[in-house]
């Protein structure tokens, strides 16, 4: 499920090691768009990184334990996944976050996320 304009095993392969601020350096446009769920939508990178390290923040989160792919597919410049991201939160805690992530694509690089 590799191809030049849609890397989505790399980029899977980075998000299961945790490396999800790296991905999103890697593999964000810089006018990306991206939303979680009915929020509202974020534009650009340096937004997306920021909104990232404020998620984490306003839920203490310390620490990562899993990033469990299920399903993927790419159709065109669109991909889809469904996803379970566990985080260790207050130092004790587990958290577990299931979705489904949506993405499209141009030139290698995530122009929309929700």
């Amino acid at each position: 499920m590799t191809n030049r304009n849609v890397p989505l095993n790399d980029l899977l392969d980075m998000l299961k090691k945790g490396e999800i601020a790296e991905a999103q350096e890697k593999y964000f446009a810089h006018d990306v768009k991206t939303q979680e769920g009915n929020g509202p939508v974020v534009r650009g990178k340096d937004n997306a990184k920021a909104a990232l390290a404020a998620f984490q923040a306003a839920n203490n989160v310390t620490g990562f334990i899993a990033y469990e792919v299920g399903h993927a597919a790419i159709n065109g410049n669109h991909s889809f996944y469904d996803v379970a991201l566990v985080l260790q939160v207050n130092g004790k805690d587990t958290a577990r976050i299931e979705q489904v992530v949506s993405t499209t694509w141009q030139d290698g690089k995530i122009i929309e996320e929700r």
